[in-house]
């Protein structure tokens, strides 16, 4: 692998959480500047220890799908550049709920944004993650939107 380009994580599919963060860190920016996926792989890693029964996005065969209609605002943004005014972090069931336990502020700037997303966040939906034919739950960390 060359350190000077960008890592292409849909490469690492099988892969596990150690080898994911590993890999990230051949990101093209400095350690001072580094890039929204190494920074995503750093939380997820340590949500592993949060959340032991679910698995990453790059754990899993297929991966969340958000269902919920347009209507519902504030809605999470699936494979965001994660850099806005709000990062939550959450567990998705086997049903495609998330769960409200797990559910956390990441990063906040409009705290009103704050507000309306946990208040949408039971009529979120999302298409379960699939791992070897089963749904299992997955991790998630997103920016939201209005």
């Amino acid at each position: 692998m060359v350190a000077d380009r960008p890592v292409d994580m849909s490469k690492l599919s099988r892969l596990g959480v150690v080898a994911c963060v590993v890999l990230s860190a051949a990101c093209h920016h400095t350690p001072n500047d580094r890039c929204a996926v190494w920074r995503r792989q750093e939380v997820e890693a340590r949500s592993q220890k949060r959340y032991p029964d679910a698995y990453l996005e790059v754990q899993v065969d297929r991966a969340v799908g958000f269902t919920t209609p347009d209507s519902v605002s504030p809605k999470p943004e699936l494979g965001g550049d994660y850099k806005g005014p709000l990062l939550v972090e959450f567990v998705i069931d086997t049903t495609g709920f998330v769960l409200p336990e797990t559910y956390k502020p990441r990063h906040v700037e409009d705290e009103a944004l704050a507000a309306d997303a946990q208040k949408a966040m039971p009529q979120w939906t999302f298409e379960p993650a699939m791992m070897n034919g089963c749904k299992v739950k997955q991790f998630e960390l997103v920016e939201v939107t209005r």
